[in-house]
């Protein structure tokens, strides 16, 4: 386990596209042993949101957020076990600071706006997938791309089935936009909270982006 920060400007030059600040992170190694867990105990607090389209587990650890995920959903028991693993921490149904914020800005973002989240990320996640999704965060609101062209843009061509599951993986949906990832025949695909939520997530930023945000953040 090593806890380190990253940036997504070389990925987001390969494709175009502008990029967030950059997160701390928390590189998991599937084959670490849970001794290698640091011995600090930490607190992550945990909230639910009440979005239009589906309810939301959040997650913060320190001033950063470290989970947003389907409520209810296998991939956000999934996504939560797989932070349990790589984090010592003492986890409490509680607010904290990031969390009143995130919602804030979840508020904007599904009212029209908001395009850019302005939230420090704590993702969970191996080196690959940490590369994949720095590489969602540089796909622009109301735009999309496909799982052959992340692909591409991450140096991997053929790594497209790999590129998959880490997306499928990502547990700080719609902060780290993975539902902005379709097929390459432009078909919707997977998507782990529900294709209607993505549908929802998609046709929103679309119709936005084309009538153009007033008061948009960003």
């Amino acid at each position: 386990l090593c806890i380190s920060t990253f940036n997504n400007e070389r990925t987001a030059a390969k494709v175009g596209k502008t990029y967030q600040p950059a997160h701390t992170c928390t590189i998991f190694y599937d084959d670490s042993p849970i001794k290698q867990k640091s011995h600090t105990m930490q607190m992550i607090c945990l909230q639910t949101y009440q979005s239009p389209c589906g309810e939301l587990i959040l997650a913060s650890i320190g001033n950063e957020l470290c989970l947003c995920d389907w409520h209810g959903m296998p991939c956000a028991e999934r996504n939560l076990q797989r932070i349990k693993r790589a984090i010592l921490a003492d986890f409490r149904m509680d607010d904290s600071p990031i969390l009143e914020r995130t919602r804030r800005q979840l508020d904007e973002y599904f009212a029209g706006n908001r395009k850019v989240f302005e939230i420090p990320l704590h993702p969970v996640g191996t080196d690959f997938q940490l590369q994949v999704w720095n590489t969602l965060q540089a796909i622009p609101y109301g735009e999309t791309m496909t799982y052959g062209e992340i692909a591409q843009a991450i140096g991997n061509p053929k790594g497209v089935r790999a590129v998959a599951q880490a997306i499928g993986a990502n547990g700080i949906d719609i902060l780290i936009p993975c539902h902005r990832v379709i097929g390459n025949n432009q078909s919707l695909t997977g998507y782990t909270g529900g294709l209607d939520k993505k549908r929802f997530l998609l046709g929103l930023e679309v119709i936005l982006a084309k009538k153009g945000c007033l008061n948009c953040s960003q």
